[in-house]
């Protein structure tokens, strides 16, 4: 069975694949093109990553990406699980 979740975060390209090995919580993975596979014993999960438009914000222009995770052999609790954990470690905080 393969669940699906879609993401979508503030930042570039580049900034997403590198948050990743911390992200994925240091789990072995591989990466093709604009996709990456995440090797999690038995189970497995299929990033696909997509630039998104840029969102404005006043003056400012924000780099958004998309990604969408499908996860195979996962159960739902398993899903959510991971889904906090990734969103835990790429999330930025501002302030002064």
């Amino acid at each position: 069975m393969t669940i699906t979740r879609e993401f979508e975060s503030q930042c570039t390209h580049a900034v997403f694949m590198g948050n990743l090995p911390k992200a994925l919580g240091n789990k072995p993975y591989e990466v093709f093109d604009n996709k990456v596979v995440v090797f999690d014993g038995p189970r497995k999960v299929n990033i696909t990553v997509s630039e998104k438009p840029i969102r404005e914000l006043g003056s400012l222009d924000l780099p958004m990406e998309g990604a969408v995770f499908e996860f195979e052999n996962y159960s739902d609790g398993e899903v959510d699980d991971f889904m906090k954990d990734y969103r835990l470690h790429t999330l930025r905080c501002g302030g002064g």
